[in-house]
C-alpha cells in the first residue's frame, strides 16, 4: 500500500512526499517514507533543468537482528539536453545501511538518461 503526493507550489518549486507499507510478516522492510523538493529553471537560460533534494527512510522488520532505520540523502541535477532527452547526475548518501548502525555509511553516484517520446 502506498501514498504518493506531488505538488508544484510555484512555477519553479515542487514538493513531494511518499509513504509505503508492506506486510511485515512477509517483507524485510515494511515501512518506507520520503520527502523532498525540486527547483526548476533556477539557472538563467537553463529553464528546463531541475535540481532536487530528498530524504528517505526504510524501517527494517522488528523480527530481524538489526531492525533500525536506513536513511538516504539524495541530490540530483537533471540536465535537459532537448525536449526529448535529459541526463541526471545523482549522488546518494546512505546512513545506517540495512538498519544496522555498525555498518559503514555508503556514498553512491550514478548518471541516468531519460528519453521521452
Amino acid at each position: 500500500m502506498g501514498l504518493s503526493l506531488d505538488q508544484r507550489v510555484h512555477e519553479k518549486v515542487g514538493l513531494f512526499a511518499r509513504l509505503g507499507y508492506q506486510n511485515d510478516e512477509v517483507y524485510e522492510v515494511p515501512w518506507f517514507w520520503s520527502v523532498g523538493s525540486n527547483l526548476k529553471g533556477i539557472i538563467p537560460c537553463r529553464g528546463d533543468d531541475e535540481i532536487g533534494l530528498g530524504v528517505a527512510g526504510l524501517k527494517a522488520n522488528d523480527d530481524l537482528k538489526h531492525d533500525g532505520t536506513e536513511y538516504h540523502l539524495e541530490a540530483y541535477y537533471r540536465i535537459a539536453l532537448s525536449e526529448y532527452f535529459a541526463i541526471t547526475p545523482d549522488i546518494q548518501y546512505v546512513i545506517n545501511p540495512l538498519g544496522n548502525d555498525s555498518n559503514d555509511d555508503v556514498v553512491a553516484g550514478m548518471v541516468k538518461g531519460q528519453f521521452s517520446f
